[in-house]
């Protein structure tokens, strides 16, 4: 179902051209879900390209959520800790600028991930420091 998911959010992708003002945002959900389903379907390498075409979309239009949700697309599990991604690391760098303080949940989302992912993740001490930063903003 994943390769039929894929098709259907290029078709829809495709549609947009023939809409004027199409909203960024509704482009940028659309990449989002191609890109995943694309990686579902095995096809990592195009996943990765939609996900980077989602990353400018939302860096270009301040979308600090779903700057993060590509992130969280490029890296679905823990498991991928140890191993770097400069595209997952700069988006959530970048979804970190752009959140505001009234975005707290964002905020804690972001630096748990990013204690998750390379440089932050191969340093306990590191690591350690975001997550106790992302718990007490949590907690206050």
């Amino acid at each position: 179902a994943y390769e039929d998911a894929a098709q259907f959010f290029n078709w829809a992708l495709e549609a947009q051209r023939f809409l004027q003002d199409v909203e960024p945002r509704i482009r940028c959900e659309l990449l989002l879900a191609l890109g995943g389903a694309l990686r579902f379907s095995g096809r990592l390498r195009e996943s990765r390209e939609a996900f980077q075409r989602a990353i400018d979309l939302a860096r270009s239009n301040a979308f600090a959520d779903l700057l993060w949700e590509a992130a969280r697309g490029l890296r679905p599990t823990v498991r991928f800790a140890p191993l770097p991604d400069e595209l997952a690391l700069h988006a959530l760098e970048d979804a970190w600028k752009l959140s505001t303080d009234d975005q707290l949940s964002l905020r804690v989302r972001v630096l748990a991930q990013l204690a998750c992912i390379p440089p932050h993740s191969l340093s306990t001490e590191e690591s350690n420091r975001l997550s106790r930063r992302a718990a007490v903003k949590r907690i206050t």
